[in-house]
């Protein structure tokens, strides 16, 4: 039903009040459309606004490049239509890039192999090949390769204000040990000053550390993304096993400063970065830390929740650092083999300002629109009226085996114990595996507060309430350990001057100052200031994690509830 001019009147003189009363209209949280999902990185923008999503696929001995089209910002497909055809075959994961002149430029890997054997960068090679299009997207030029040696996933290429092209790109060098001190990959970019029809490698290598006792493959750097800033430099993000994701700042895109270790926790899980329509930079990317091993085997992980963050045009502080898509499957028993969880995102703004994000593996892929303004939200909470999906509960048990280890759900939503309508979470330790957890993210904040209002069962062996600035697996110990906050809740043991009652609902109030750096925490119950702790650990950039725990050595059937938990950060 249309509103009638004058209530269109009225609601535009409520909006207006509230912008000069400093309100701030809330943004929607992300959107999941009904719609096909893909992967790589080979969507493309036309200056109509349709969307291009291009492949290759075999034909007779050689290839075809063909592609799909929505005009609906992916929610529908049109049937593929054919660009071109492609000499020869094994045209693999593809990365596409509209030019200054609206012509395409197409990144294809393909694999080479001379002799027997499947070393990387020996007897096995992953290589980039390139073409584009002219006269309209008419006429093709023949690939060519463009890089020689072996490679992992490719990022997408962008153009400069100056008409350079940059593809980032990691290469495996033969030789180098998989391992301690850097691992085999490294780090460069390669380019073109003609719009593809030549392309250079830039002399600049870079590394990470490795360390051999790392939860994972022990290559090095590796699977760059590149975006050029509103002042012309470039900024790169990479994938590495050092926890962090590693960073380097280029003037021109070909000659790049050593990486360092940015401000931004990462398991091993490639960024993408992409600058909006105000210049603003958006990251997306595993904002995770990776589990340990289990008797020194190791264990797949640190890919169940893709988080994104938004940077001033200048990257001189990144906001947000919210979870955007959780691994729905996230708390069941994993598949045996291959990746799973949600990794390699791929980013595009869309005319209304949001950006519709691809991510997801082993069957998991789903497309999502974020509003950027939803990522600078300052208050969340939850009083699970909407079930549980806003949190993770899983726990892990049994041995791992060829990075595999079974999963269970941890706690549950039970029937609030005083409000028959109602639902609240459970905590315990219901069998001899790990105790329960539950992690929970908020918008990311150097100062803050969080509430959480529970109640500690009789005969509860009690739990831990905790403040963190990254996911950690809800069981993994690490996560208590490592903990900028951490709150004790027992029956025999006191806050302050005060005691927790059995069966008596409190509210236990966390507000620190100083989550970028060595801050401080008040922590209250129930109103009453009862305590003030200086941080465990230095911080980063914010604190964005809740992080509870039943603290049960033995089997605890009891433990204690969750009604509502709030957060609210500055």
């Amino acid at each position: 039903m249309r509103l009638h001019w004058f209530a269109r009147c009225q609601l535009l003189l409520v909006v207006i009040a509230c912008f000069a009363a400093g309100a701030t209209l809330s943004a929607a949280p992300p959107e999941f459309p009904k719609a096909e999902s893909w992967a790589g990185r080979s969507v493309v923008a036309t200056e109509s606004g349709a969307w291009q999503r291009y492949a290759a696929r075999k034909v007779d001995g050689n290839s075809e490049l063909y592609y799909v089209e929505s005009t609906d910002e992916g929610q529908t497909w049109s049937q593929p239509r054919v660009s071109c055809t492609l000499p020869g075959e094994g045209y693999g994961g593809a990365a596409a890039l509209i030019d200054r002149h609206g012509e395409l430029q197409m990144f294809f890997t393909r694999v080479r192999r001379e002799g027997e054997g499947n070393v990387p960068a020996v007897n096995r090679f992953i290589e980039i090949w390139h073409f584009r299009s002219s006269e309209k997207q008419t006429k093709w030029t023949q690939p060519v390769r463009i890089f020689e040696g072996y490679t992992g996933a490719i990022s997408s290429a962008i153009q400069m204000a100056n008409g350079r092209i940059v593809m980032p790109v990691g290469m495996w060098i033969a030789g180098k040990p998989r391992g301690a001190p850097f691992g085999a990959h490294e780090v460069t970019t390669i380019y073109s000053d003609d719009d593809g029809a030549t392309f250079k490698m830039s002399p600049s290598r870079l590394i990470s550390p490795v360390s051999d006792d790392y939860n994972g493959d022990k290559v090095g750097a590796c699977e760059p993304a590149v975006v050029e800033l509103k002042d012309g430099r470039v900024l790169m993000h990479m994938r590495t096993q050092t926890g962090f994701l590693y960073e380097s700042i280029s003037s021109d895109g070909i000659n790049w400063p050593d990486a360092y270790a940015s401000n931004l926790y990462a398991s091993t899980g490639p960024p993408c970065l992409i600058r909006l329509k105000d210049d603003r930079i958006l990251l997306t990317w595993n904002n995770c830390q990776m589990p340990p091993k289990v008797e020194g085997n190791g264990v797949y992980g640190g890919r169940d929740a893709l988080h994104a963050a938004i940077a001033d045009p200048g990257v001189t502080r990144w906001q947000g650092l919210r979870e955007i898509y959780r691994d729905p499957t996230r708390n069941l028993e994993p598949p045996k083999r291959g990746d799973r969880g949600t990794a390699y995102p791929f980013a595009l703004q869309m005319r209304d300002g949001r950006v519709a994000i691809m991510s997801g593996q082993g069957g998991r892929r789903a497309l999502m629109y974020v509003d950027p303004q939803w990522l600078l939200e300052k208050t969340q909470s939850d009083d699970f009226s909407k079930g549980i999906d806003d949190w993770c509960v899983y726990k892990t048990f049994g041995p791992a085996e060829r990075w595999w280890r079974n999963r269970t759900q941890g706690p549950q939503l039970a029937t609030h114990p005083d409000k028959p309508d109602a639902k609240a979470l459970h905590l315990r330790k219901p069998d001899e595996e790990s105790a329960d957890g539950a992690v929970w993210n908020f918008p990311a904040g150097a100062a803050g507060k969080v509430s959480v209002k529970f109640k500690l069962a009789e005969e509860s062996a009690g739990g831990t309430i905790a403040l963190s600035d990254r996911f950690v697996d809800p069981t993994d110990d690490a996560g208590e350990k490592e903990a900028m906050v951490l709150v004790p809740i027992s029956l025999d043991r006191a806050l302050g001057n005060s005691k927790l009652t059995a069966g008596k609902w409190h509210t236990l109030s966390l507000e620190w100052d100083g989550g970028d750096s060595r801050g401080n925490c008040k922590i209250s119950l129930d109103g009453a200031v009862v305590a003030t702790e200086p941080f465990k650990h230095s911080g980063k950039i914010g604190l964005s994690y809740l992080r509870l725990r039943s603290a049960a050595k033995v089997v605890d059937s009891a433990g204690w509830y969750v009604e509502r938990v709030e957060a609210a950060v500055q």
